[in-house]
């Protein structure tokens, strides 16, 4: 190395060992005068590369040995300042602390002498440290997350606001929350500054507009703060942010994204059933299940566990599990068996029920109504005959109730007479088994019905029920159609509202029964004359398909029955398949989005488009809880089925068919038919 170089000071044995040796080496290096000092300068650099390599290692084991030793003399005396806050000593711990504060050199140790600034109460101190930290370490969510957090505690809402942003959405998101919320409740005005990256200032408290609460409360129902509430949930685990958020969503009709934002689990029966209605809304049937299914219904008030269980079974419905909704309904009747006394009190006074919760009288009618259409369908008459008459004796003007006790009335009416070998013994005094069975029976008295219906009359004039009375007359008379159509006519002429206006029900009741008797065109003009007068411009029964979303969907029904009575099928197939698409957007299993879906499928059929109406099918036999119906809906999927070589298919639905309406012939001679020209079993 040249001589003119000036070493620093160095101790006498790092001079003499490691400068004086490379100076030599350097000057003979720079010779180079003869062969032998090239050669001996080979030598000499290939010492020196050697040495070089050791110094290196040597010198990165030094530093490696003081930054180790330097960060345990850190943490050494931390712990030693900690020992003097415990003790109480707070001068020697501030002293110790302000001396060794420069030495943090990485986070972690900058957010432990950070702490004990706090600890000592030296607000300014720590903030510096802070300071400090955030600009050697800008993304670090740890050091941002602590600036912020001190900043809030402090109040200054602002600068917490505008560092806290790249927090969102982050483990630490519910910082940025906390700033946001609270910048907009201190400053209402500052809304959308605060979703921006604008710099926000907040005039002083005493200089600020006063806002109606009100106002406030409007503006945390905007949708950018959806985020923001998650992001409240995910740092507090307080369920109300989640609520917030999907009352947003509600609002705007969204449910299913409302729905998604459920939470794992369910801890109180407030936000169980909250989540219970929302997530069915949403149509997360399956997820409602999975989240209230270790809910413990015992520990629950009695009210709130019927509403949430009622919730359960018609998901489980919706699923096609209707042997478990059963079993809910039946535990839900157990629940209700406190409630039972005091309702049979006022059965028969609807205006008194003070002392009854709403929630019961809302829930328990539909427990009983929908355990007793289980019961049809699964051909127990005792039970079905049981749950009907507890029914309309504690709600006697229940209209689903009384409508479910005369179908009853009627089938007991409608069976078949008594073998003439078992009338034979029962005349010798003798009885068979199936004798037996058939006696217990129950049996249900059309004047008994009709009693029921006649006396819920006499308080509400409801039209329903001046329908249901109607059907009940009309199901057990045997005059002929032709006085049966000018009993519709009478009917129509004492309900009459205004000029060709009538009630929906009585209106749907008379065309459905002009048409049974054979007097369709009758019913066409007829529906036309009321078209016209309720929408001022509908000349033709099926003109209202142009605009069908501003009709009810019976209308539409029949207005699609109509227009391909006349041959109007594209109208006909428009309205049916608005009908049945309302069906998907409402969550409907109407009568009448039944038949949209069969009628649709026949008209698919006709047009060649199978595969459209067997798809159709499917929709309607899921639909259908009535066996006698599901039955005849099987039988037309079988002929599809059949018509496209399908036989396994078609014999699957004519068994099915047959299992539910044992007297459906139509499908017993196809079943035959199919047997007896294929192969299969």
């Amino acid at each position: 190395m040249p001589e003119s170089v000036v070493w620093p000071h160095k101790p006498m044995f790092f001079r003499m060992y490691v400068i004086a040796p490379l100076q030599r080496l350097w000057a003979c290096f720079s010779a180079r005068k003869s062969m032998c000092l090239q050669g001996r300068a080979r030598w000499l650099r290939t010492v020196w590369l050697a040495l070089l390599v050791a110094l290196s290692v040597g010198f990165a084991s030094l530093l490696a040995s003081c930054s180790h030793a330097e960060g345990a003399s850190l943490i050494s005396r931390l712990d030693e300042i900690d020992a003097f806050i415990a003790s109480g000593n707070i001068h020697d711990a501030l002293a110790l602390l302000d001396k060794v504060a420069g030495q943090a050199v990485n986070p972690y140790t900058r957010i432990g002498v950070y702490k004990r600034y706090v600890l000592l109460g030296e607000s300014a101190k720590a903030e510096q440290v802070l300071r400090k930290a955030k600009k050697k370490y800008p993304a670090n969510a740890e050091i941002t997350a602590l600036y912020v957090h001190f900043l809030l505690r402090h109040d200054r809402i602002p600068q917490a606001l505008s560092i806290s942003r790249p927090l969102a959405g982050g483990s630490y998101g519910s910082l940025y929350a906390e700033a946001l919320l609270r910048c907009v409740l201190e400053s209402p005005d500052a809304l959308d500054a605060a979703f921006s990256a604008k710099k926000i200032r907040l005039a002083p408290k005493n200089k600020r507009a006063a806002v109606p609460a009100s106002s406030i409360e409007e503006l945390f129902y905007d949708e950018r703060f959806i985020p923001v509430y998650k992001d409240a949930w995910n740092g507090s685990h307080n369920p109300l942010w989640l609520k917030n958020a999907a009352l947003i969503l509600l609002r705007s009709g969204r449910y299913e994204e409302a729905a998604s934002l459920a939470p794992p689990s369910v801890e109180n029966a407030n936000d169980a059933l909250f989540w219970a209605l929302v997530m069915f809304d949403g149509g997360h049937y399956a997820e409602e299940l999975t989240l209230l299914h270790e809910l413990d219904f015992s520990a629950l008030e009695p009210i709130v566990a019927l509403r949430i269980q009622a919730i359960i079974a018609d998901c489980c419905v919706l699923l096609g599990e209707d042997d478990q909704a059963h079993d809910i309904r039946l535990k839900m009747m157990q629940i209700a068996e406190q409630f039972k006394d005091t309702i049979r009190e006022y059965a028969f006074n609807q205006y008194a029920y003070a002392d009854v919760d709403s929630v019961v009288l809302e829930v328990l009618p539909l427990v009983y109504i929908n355990s007793a259409r289980y019961a049809r369908r699964v051909q127990d008459d005792r039970q079905e005959y049981n749950l009907l008459f507890e029914l309309v004796e504690l709600f006697p003007h229940y209209i689903p109730g009384l409508a479910a006790y005369k179908n009853f009335a009627l089938k007991t009416m409608n069976r078949p007479p008594e073998d003439p070998l078992f009338a034979a013994l029962r005349s010798a005094g003798l009885k068979t088994a199936e004798m037996e069975r058939l006696d217990a029976l129950p049996y249900v008295a059309v004047h008994d019905a009709r009693e029921r219906i006649d006396w819920a009359l006499r308080t509400d004039k409801n039209p329903q029920l001046i329908v249901l009375r109607e059907s009940l007359t009309d199901a057990v008379d045997t005059a002929l159609d032709k006085e049966k159509r000018g009993r519709v006519w009478k009917l129509l002429e004492e309900n009459e509202i205004g000029s060709n206006m009538y009630p929906p029900d009585i209106m749907a009741y008379a065309l459905e029964r002009l048409i049974a008797y054979g007097s369709a065109q009758e019913a066409s003009e007829l529906f036309a004359r009321y078209l016209n007068a309720r929408y001022s411009s509908a000349e033709t029964p099926f003109a209202i398909s142009e605009e069908p979303d501003k009709s009810q969907l019976w209308e539409c029904e029949y207005a699609a029955y109509f227009a391909v009575l006349a041959g109007r099928y594209e109208e006909g197939y428009r309205l049916y398949d608005f009908v049945s698409h309302s069906a998907d957007t409402k969550k409907l299993h109407s009568t009448a989005v039944i038949n949209a879906l069969v009628n649709r499928a026949v008209i698919d059929t006709s047009w060649g488009d199978d595969i459209v109406a067997l798809a159709g099918l499917n929709q309607a036999e899921a639909r259908t809880a009535d066996p006698v119906r599901k039955a005849e809906i099987l039988y037309r999927m079988a002929k599809i089925s059949y018509a496209q070589n399908d036989t396994r298919s078609a014999i699957r639905s004519l068994q099915y068919a047959l299992k539910l309406n044992a007297d459906h012939h139509k499908a017993r001679l196809l079943l035959k038919k199919i047997r007896g020209n294929s192969d299969l079993i």
